[in-house]
Parts: structure tokens; C-alpha cells; sequence
């Protein structure tokens, strides 16, 4: 069997292969895995490997997250094998086995003890949470928006000890989970709300997580599509950048809608479209980017991304980000606080404005009559 162990110092998945390979496989840049989906469909995955010294010896080291392998082994588990394409032929593969390490911590143990219980029928329908930190009138917004979706008693904000009185204006309905101060981690971000979800979806039959600048919408009416939702995990198919047209564009009204005031809709990042519509657990990675499990796309639904949609908005976020402190681990794996710190203020505004005028530059994407409408 291969043996798939993790790594924390390169934050990788090891494998070691339990036979004999030839010199060829050791030289191999890619790793075939074979699976079979919930459908019993098969599933083959080509992922880029490196064969690399470690001090517990020489191992398999895939250059891609360990979620990755595992949530493709978790489908399947105990008949998904690994191996090499040698000369256009799947060769010395082998099953795939997790180290104990690996089990203990993909369990969820109080998920096993109470999976005996019998819930009565979840009283809610959808939540929708975020996460903030001085968004000012953006979350104002984002409360706004949802709100109008699925009302104030739905909506739940993790407050990262923000100081700018944004979290005391929102609507007394509105629950709010008060965090103490912290650095900015990622990591520990996606976990907290990792945990939250589960709480959430022991009431609710949806959970929709967003950040505070992104509105998920579609053309009906977002509760009732969801009801008729095959329950899993789900990612918008389309995300959508708006950008504040600077030269023909006022200020953005936080009092208006996003529709009325923004006509500039441009592709969006690869990034945005993560698993964020959920029925079951979901078990994000650091920015939310992917979860261990694996995530389908949603038909119908477009996510908007708010960023670029106003220049105050996107210095003052800008701003922010440079005056805040990170753990260790955020500031070797995401570049964007020291990036900023490294910049003077008019840098800051300099680059904000290059930001806009990058996007200014993409070409106009192609939408749906109903969409600049709904936000």
C-alpha cells in the first residue's frame, strides 16, 4: 500500500510506496490518482509530485495542499490508488492508506458520538455569517444585502475585535460573536469558522459564508432555490469583479444599491468561486479558497466581488491591512500585510489606484439581464 502521511514543515502530503519502483518512477513529475466518485463514476487526478529528501528519508512529496489528496482518497477510501504513467501506461500503482496522524486528525470525534441522535427538523432555513474587522459601512452593506434574503435574524458576524463601531450599528437582530484581539491568521480564521458552521447547521438546513465585500445572488428567490437544492457542498460558477469607474462614476451611496450605481463587470479571480453554499460540514482552508471536501458548482448562482467597486473604499481597506500585525505562519504564507507594511502612504494610494485601473482594463464580461438588479 502507499502510506500518505503529512508534513508540517513543507505543509505537504508524503507518500511512500510499499515495493520495489524502478529508477523511472523516482524520476517521475506527476502522480496519477484513481478514484471513484459518490456516483461510482471514475476520477482521475494528475498531480505534480518532486521524490525529496526529508529527515525521516526519502518520500513522494505532491507540490499541491494535503486536502487535495485527502478529500480525492476520502471519496473512495480503501480502493483509491495512486501510481505513475510510465510511457502512456498507469503502472506500479498501489492502494492508499493514511498514517495514524492522518486518521486522528481528519475525525471528528464528537461528530461520531452524536451521530446516533435523531435531530428533530432544523427550524432554519439559511444562514448566512461573515467575518469582520473594521469594515465600516461595508458591513452595514453586506448586512443590508443579506438581510433582504433572509432576514436579520439569520445573519451572524464574527467580530475580530474591531474598534470602529460598525458592529454596534448593525440591527439588533443580527447576532454578533465578539472575538478577542488577535494577529491576522488565516488559518485561524478558516478554522473559527469552520466551527461556527457546524454550530449553524445544527439549526439550519443552509450556510452560506461570505466576506463582507461579496454578494452571492440569483435569479430567483434565494431561499426557495436552495429548498429545492440537493443537499451538499457548493461553489458559484461565476464570480464577478465590480470596479468603480472612476472617470464617469461618483463615489458609491451606501444608501443605494451596487446595480444602480456600477456598470463596470469584469471576470473575477479563479479565488472567488469556493465552496461557500453548504448543507454539510465544510472544512475550509486558510482564505476559504477550497475545503477538504470536494465541492460542486451551483447552476444559476454568480458571486459579486467588491474590491475594486469604489476608490475610498479600496484605500481605506488598503490602509487597514497595513496597520495591522500577523502571526509567523500568516506572514510566510500570505504576502499581502508585509506587502503593504513596505509601502508609504501615497504608495498605498498609488497602488490602490493601479488596482482599479488594472481591472478597469479587462475586458466587460457578459451577464444575465437579472443580475446588476438583484445587487
Amino acid at each position: 500500500m502507499a502510506l500518505i502521511d503529512i508534513n508540517y514543515e513543507y505543509r505537504r502530503a508524503i507518500i511512500q510506496f510499499d515495493n520495489p519502483l524502478p529508477l523511472e518512477c523516482y524520476q517521475a513529475r506527476e502522480l496519477l490518482f484513481f478514484a471513484k466518485s459518490k456516483r461510482n463514476e471514475p476520477t482521475y487526478v494528475k498531480i505534480p509530485v518532486q521524490y525529496m529528501e526529508l529527515d525521516i528519508g526519502n518520500r513522494f512529496v505532491p507540490t499541491t495542499q494535503p486536502e487535495k489528496i485527502l478529500a480525492l482518497a476520502m471519496q473512495d477510501y480503501g480502493a483509491t490508488r495512486v501510481g505513475f504513467l510510465i510511457d502512456g501506461q498507469y503502472q506500479y500503482h498501489e492502494v492508499m492508506t493514511f498514517t495514524n496522524q492522518v486518521i486522528q486528525r481528519a475525525i471528528d470525534p464528537l461528530r461520531i458520538n452524536t451521530s446516533y441522535i435523531s435531530l428533530p427538523k432544523k427550524p432554519g432555513r439559511v444562514a448566512v455569517f461573515t467575518q469582520t474587522y473594521n469594515e465600516g459601512d461595508m458591513l452595514l452593506y453586506w448586512e443590508k444585502y443579506y438581510a433582504s434574503l433572509v432576514g436579520y435574524e439569520n445573519l451572524y458576524v464574527l467580530d475580530n475585535a474591531s474598534t470602529d463601531g460598525s458592529c454596534a450599528r448593525l440591527n439588533p437582530k443580527t447576532s454578533i460573536i465578539h472575538m478577542p484581539v488577535a494577529p491576522v491568521d488565516h488559518e485561524h480564521f478558516a478554522q473559527a469558522q469552520g466551527y461556527l458552521q457546524r454550530f449553524l447547521l445544527l439549526k439550519y438546513d443552509w450556510v452560506i459564508k461570505t466576506d463582507t465585500d461579496e454578494l452571492i445572488t440569483c435569479e430567483g428567490d434565494l431561499v426557495e432555490t436552495l429548498a429545492n437544492t440537493p443537499p451538499g457542498i457548493y461553489m458559484p460558477p461565476v464570480a464577478v469583479e465590480v470596479v468603480h469607474d472612476i472617470k464617469n462614476e461618483a463615489r458609491f451611496d451606501f444608501s443605494g444599491s451596487v446595480g444602480s450605481q456600477r456598470k463596470h463587470f469584469v471576470t473575477g479571480t479563479k479565488f472567488l468561486i469556493r465552496p461557500v453554499i453548504c448543507s454539510e460540514h465544510t472544512t475550509w482552508t486558510s482564505g476559504n479558497h477550497t475545503s477538504f471536501e470536494i465541492p460542486a458548482k451551483l447552476p444559476g448562482f454568480i458571486v459579486a466581488h467588491l474590491k475594486y467597486f469604489d476608490q475610498d473604499f479600496l484605500l481605506s481597506k488598503n490602509k487597514k491591512w497595513a496597520a495591522m500585525t500577523q502571526t509567523d505562519n500568516e506572514t510566510k504564507n500570505c504576502k499581502q500585510i508585509s506587502t503593504l507594511q513596505e509601502l508609504g502612504l501615497q504608495e498605498i494610494y498609488d497602488w490602490s489606484e493601479k488596482e482599479i485601473a488594472d481591472r478597469m482594463a479587462d475586458e466587460p464580461i457578459e451577464l444575465p439581464d437579472w443580475f446588476a438588479k438583484k445587487i
